[in-house]
C-alpha cells in the first residue's frame, strides 16, 4: 500500500514539474532575443557615440563597391537591420529621441531596399539563393519588429508600423 502512494505521489510531482516547465517555456517563447535572430550582426555604435558619423561613412564608402541591384538590395536591407538594432540598444538605454532618428534612417533604407530589390526582380538578375537570404532576413525582422515595437515607447508607434508595413510588402513581392 505505501509503495502504491509513493508511486502516486511521484507520478504527480513529475506532471506537476513537466506542466511548470512547459508553462515556463511557452512563457520565454514569446521573448525575442535579436542577437541569435541576425548573428553576427549587433548593434555597436549607436547615434548617442561621438564616432557614429564614421560608422556611417565606412557603411557609405562600403556601399559604393557594391554592384548590380540584387546585390545592392540586399546590401540595404542589412543596413536596415543594422539600424533596427541599434533602435533596440537606444531603447534600452532610455534614449527614445534618437531611437525614433534611429528608426526613421531604418525605414527609409527598407525603402531603398524595396525598390533596389523590385528593379532586380523586374531584371531578372536576383537569383533564387539570394531570394531565399533575402526572404530569411525579411522574416526574422517580422518577428523582430512586433517585439521591438512592444518595448517602445508609444511616440514610436508609427514607426514600426511603417516598417512592418514594408517587410510585409516586401516578403509579398518576393513570392
Amino acid at each position: 500500500m505505501m509503495k502504491t502512494v509513493m508511486r502516486k505521489f511521484i507520478a504527480t510531482f513529475l506532471i506537476v514539474i513537466s506542466l511548470v516547465f512547459s508553462v515556463f517555456s511557452i512563457v520565454r517563447a514569446k521573448d525575442v532575443n535579436s542577437y541569435e535572430l541576425f548573428w553576427p550582426m549587433v548593434a555597436g555604435r549607436t547615434m548617442k557615440d561621438p564616432l557614429f558619423p564614421l560608422k556611417l561613412l565606412q557603411e557609405n564608402i562600403r556601399g559604393y563597391f557594391v554592384f548590380g541591384n540584387a546585390p545592392k538590395a540586399e546590401y540595404h536591407l542589412i543596413l536596415a537591420t543594422k539600424r533596427f538594432l541599434e533602435t533596440e540598444k537606444l531603447i534600452s538605454d532610455k534614449e527614445n529621441v534618437l531611437a525614433g532618428k534611429s528608426l526613421d534612417k531604418a525605414v527609409g533604407e527598407l525603402g531603398v531596399f524595396q525598390n533596389d530589390s523590385t528593379i532586380s526582380q523586374n531584371e531578372k538578375s536576383m537569383t533564387t539563393n539570394r531570394k531565399v537570404e533575402i526572404k530569411k532576413k525579411l522574416g526574422n525582422l517580422q518577428i523582430f519588429l512586433p517585439y521591438l515595437a512592444g518595448k517602445a515607447d508609444q511616440s514610436l508607434a508609427g514607426g514600426f508600423a511603417k516598417a512592418e508595413s514594408l517587410v510585409n510588402q516586401a516578403l509579398a513581392s518576393l513570392n
